[in-house]
């Protein structure tokens, strides 16, 4: 879910380390467990679907690693990984390390790496707080004592640069709007309390180089806000959202600074989309975009390459 990630969206230690312009998302629900992908360019437009590779399955978890290539992980059914390499070309499965877990929360950290952390076990009861890290190589460590609240369909957002901060879900007692903040080293910090309306299943991302910002969602039915993260990590009150209420949406940065929110779940009228919204580099999230291919929710994204 969400989401994402993103760090060589921004420039990293390394003077010469690009941002990352294209984007893809992932798997998903069509009716069906789905392995379908589709590419975002460094211009915004979603290009056609393609056909899968690997497990097919929903809500698995994405994260950008290596400063241009990127990593797909657990969901349902349980499944192993995929590799995604800088031309976008996805890899059969390869053997799961950790704990399966579907509706966990990546994003890319420390310039060059990624962090899946909280989630659900498949048996769909038990909510954990754990965490792996992947490293610039794209290999997955085993799992990491959680910290904080245990939560599936949080979104993880970007921010300063090289953290994260992990944010809303939902727990044994019902959505919240806590917050976790990821260091440089991927180490999660103990609860904060959240901002903003609480609700599971957000759309996150970053934008403008250093920040980031989480969109729609489900509270008790499914929402268009959104609420920007600061380069410092702090989420501000709600914003009026703009396009279709939904929720299970999946986000990435695209072209460097910008986002893109895809796909969802509407409350309702009980039905799944493909439409997109465009995120500028200053946070403003642009009108519902028609979509392409199949639509569904519970798809994963990440960013890759460093070429438009």
């Amino acid at each position: 879910m969400a989401g994402p990630l993103q760090n060589s969206w921004m420039y990293g230690a390394a003077a010469e380390q690009l941002p990352t312009q294209r984007a893809i998302f992932g798997y998903g629900y069509d009716g069906n467990p789905a392995k379908t992908t589709n590419i975002v360019g460094s211009n915004g437009v979603v290009q056609a679907t393609v056909s899968g590779v690997g497990t097919s399955r929903y809500t698995p978890v994405a994260a950008g690693f290596g400063t241009d290539r990127g990593l797909f992980s657990y969901g349902y059914p349980g499944a192993g990984s995929n590799l995604v390499n800088n031309s976008g070309t996805v890899s059969s499965d390869v053997t799961q390390v950790g704990t399966g877990r579907l509706e966990s929360s990546g994003m890319t950290y420390g310039g060059d790496k990624g962090i899946f952390a909280f989630g659900q076990l498949t048996n769909f009861s038990t909510f954990i707080s754990l965490s792996s890290l992947i490293n610039n190589q794209g290999t997955i460590s085993a799992d990491v004592t959680g910290v904080g609240t245990a939560r599936r369909a949080a979104g993880a957002a970007p921010f300063g640069g090289d953290k994260v901060a992990v944010a809303f879900g939902v727990n044994g007692s019902g959505v919240t709007n806590v917050k976790n903040l990821v260091s440089n080293e991927g180490v999660v910090a103990s609860d904060v309390s959240g901002v903003g309306t609480s609700r599971q299943a957000v759309g996150a991302a970053g934008y403008g180089l250093d920040k980031g910002l989480y969109a729609y969602g489900d509270s008790t039915t499914s929402v268009s806000m959104k609420n920007l993260l600061s380069n410092t990590g702090v989420i501000s009150a709600d914003v009026a959202g703009v396009g279709q209420h939904r929720y299970q949406v999946s986000a990435s940065t695209y072209g460097a600074d910008k986002a893109i929110f895809v796909a969802g779940y509407v409350t309702g009228s009980v039905r799944m989309v493909s439409m997109s919204n465009l995120v500028s580099s200053s946070g403003v999230i642009a009108a519902d975009v028609t979509g392409v291919g199949q639509a569904k929710s519970g798809t994963s994204s990440c960013e890759f390459s460093t070429t438009a």
